[in-house]
């Protein structure tokens, strides 16, 4: 089968893990009847460009099964209840935690208060007391910490406002404001980065814009020399992005923006963080270092990690929503190419040495990504958040139970 031979064909996957073969409609169903076709061989830049671009589209069925590797034997999670008494009858809105301390975390309550809580203590401190006027806790809201711990941004996620927060004075140091064209389709574009040994914000403005600033003062870091507009983007010759969830790497130096378009099509891209300070106000519009990653209609927001300073880890696999399947892409952000990918990995990601995709109420599995084997998979496992200082899980229910989750081999290493 050649790569300009128009045939509809059907993804069969083979049972090996991401292995697949590529058969007309006719062929895969004389397996069903134990028929073993006598298969072309597939020409290979057309199977490249299916494994490399993802091309599974609605027209394009899959079969057959990707399963999972056997469990390793010796991993397993270790649980620990907190005392009945630990933030009893509070309602949890946020967490996030501590970047610096292993037991503390930071928690939104329903009241708008900020607490900074010790699971080891059971100690809980007051730090600040939202507007009453500004963020409504009512709605999905999101924490963002500095790496120093001296600032907060608290935002509705999915609505137009947010605040920042100096610990060390206990005093709100900005009002955050974007537009609010689309924002139920868009997670608040937010995040905290290091610069120069300073803390910055990076925070969006507007559906399309995004703005450096001095958290302390609300001063803006980089200067745009002109309007941000629709005409701008297409003279760079790219589609207008609606801004979304930012992860900035763990050595400051690159930013992911998760990230749609429109009609819509959901592009996760990556820019230089250093050349949009230091050299080009529109890095994230039009700059060498700019890449997109994915592009998968009617699929934006969809879970992403970090792995390394330049390797972002992507979910899903296919072209739109009519048959994303579990799986993750791992990308260099330096030159755009992907990797390697494996199947299985679904829901929220967090890596730590291995990589962890849990989603609520469903369990947890750990992969091994340089194997692409699943470890563990534990559906009685539920976690909600992950302290990377002190390498735990976290899960709280509604009945006011909390549950700290180790990793068994964390454990022995700490232990050691």
């Amino acid at each position: 089968m050649k790569k300009d031979f128009e045939l509809d064909y059907i993804i069969r996957f083979t049972g090996q893990n991401n292995s697949f073969e590529m058969m007309c409609e006719k062929c895969a169903t004389r397996l069903q009847s134990n028929f073993q076709p006598d298969l072309y061989p597939l020409d290979q830049q057309l199977l490249s460009q299916v494994e490399e671009y993802n091309w599974l589209e609605c027209e394009t069925p899959s079969i057959g099964e990707m399963r999972f590797p056997s469990e390793h034997p010796e991993l397993k999670f270790i649980s620990e209840k907190l005392p009945s008494e630990f933030l009893q009858g509070q309602k949890i809105c946020a967490l996030q935690p501590h970047p610096l301390e292993a037991p503390q975390w930071f928690v939104l309550n329903g009241a708008g208060e900020v607490l900074l809580v010790d699971i080891e203590t059971q100690q809980v401190d007051r730090v600040y007391q939202l507007l009453s006027d500004w963020i409504d806790i009512s709605q999905p809201v999101h924490l963002s910490v500095s790496a120093d711990a001296r600032f907060i941004a608290v935002v509705n996620s999915y609505h137009v406002y947010g605040e920042v927060i100096d610990l060390q004075a206990s005093a709100q140091t900005m009002k955050l404001e974007r537009s609010d064209y689309h924002v139920e389709h868009c997670f608040y574009p937010l995040a905290f980065v290091e610069y120069g040994n300073k803390t910055r914000l990076i925070h969006a403005t507007d559906w399309n814009h995004l703005d450096i600033v001095d958290p302390a003062t609300g001063n803006t870091l980089v200067e745009h020399p002109e309007a941000f507009d629709r005409d701008l983007c297409e003279a760079f010759d790219r589609g207008a992005s609606f801004r979304g969830e930012l992860l900035v790497s763990p050595d400051q130096n690159w930013i992911v923006d998760n990230a749609w378009e429109w009609h819509p099509v959901g592009v996760v891209s990556s820019w230089n963080i250093k050349n949009w300070i230091e050299q080009n106000p529109w890095e994230f519009l039009s700059s060498e270092s700019l890449l997109n990653h994915t592009g998968k209609e009617y699929v934006w927001g969809q879970p992403v990690c970090w792995i390394n300073n330049t390797t972002v880890c992507i979910t899903g696999w296919s072209r739109d929503d009519c048959q994303n399947l579990p799986a993750v892409s791992f990308f260099d952000v330096r030159t755009g190419e992907r990797s390697n990918w494996f199947y299985g990995p679904d829901g929220r990601l967090v890596f730590d040495e291995y990589l962890f995709s849990f989603i609520k109420d469903k369990g947890i599995a750990v992969w091994d990504i340089n194997e692409g084997v699943c470890l563990l998979k534990d559906t009685s496992v539920n976690v909600r958040h992950y302290h990377p200082v002190g390498r735990y899980f976290i899960d709280f229910t509604q009945e006011g139970e909390w549950s700290v989750r180790r990793l068994s081999h964390f454990s022995e290493h700490e232990a050691g």
